[in-house]
């Protein structure tokens, strides 16, 4: 099953996937030629509708500002952590406010499959290892033979979550 979301103009009709069962128009075997039915063939991911609806929900609840913003400051927190330990070389340009909250490093001496190994089974940390599909940005930044450790906090991360990651890392040497 999955989800999504296709926005189109009135004007624009769509080819359809599959064919059958959409419960407005039963009798023809053909989809309508209105939305949304002309795309709902069979039954609905409704488990799927009803998270989407509660994850839009939760983002104007909150404001893609106000979670942009709290990512930002986690990333900014461990950017200037991770960077006064000797045993991490933290990759990328964190001053500002013109950056993804996402931070990238590598432990010195480990391979980054390694250390996001010994995150999850050991703490239960999960984070992005390797190359990332960018083999010519970790050719530039020297990274190519091991990758680096990509982390991405939420606005679900807690200073807790935070402090056993630092902790976790500092043992790392």
């Amino acid at each position: 099953m999955g989800i999504g979301l296709l926005l189109l103009g009135n004007d624009i009709l769509v080819d359809t996937l599959t064919e059958g069962g959409t419960g407005s128009e039963s009798s023809d075997h053909d989809m309508p030629s209105y939305y949304p039915d002309r795309l709902e063939a069979g039954t609905l991911n409704i488990p799927g509708i009803l998270g989407l609806k509660a994850g839009l929900d939760f983002v104007r609840s909150r404001g893609t500002a106000n979670i942009l913003d709290k990512e930002r400051a986690w990333i900014k927190r461990l950017h200037r952590y991770l960077s006064q330990m000797d045993n991490i070389e933290v990759y990328g340009d964190y001053n500002g406010d013109n950056f993804a909250p996402v931070l990238s490093f590598t432990v010195k001496g480990r391979d980054s499959e390694e250390v996001a190994r010994h995150l999850a089974e050991s703490f239960g940390i999960c984070v992005r290892s390797g190359l990332h599909c960018a083999p010519l940005a970790h050719e530039t930044m020297g990274t190519i033979d091991r990758g680096t450790v990509r982390i991405s906090p939420s606005v679900f991360t807690t200073d807790n979550d935070m402090k056993i990651l630092i902790n976790s890392l500092r043992n790392m040497g």
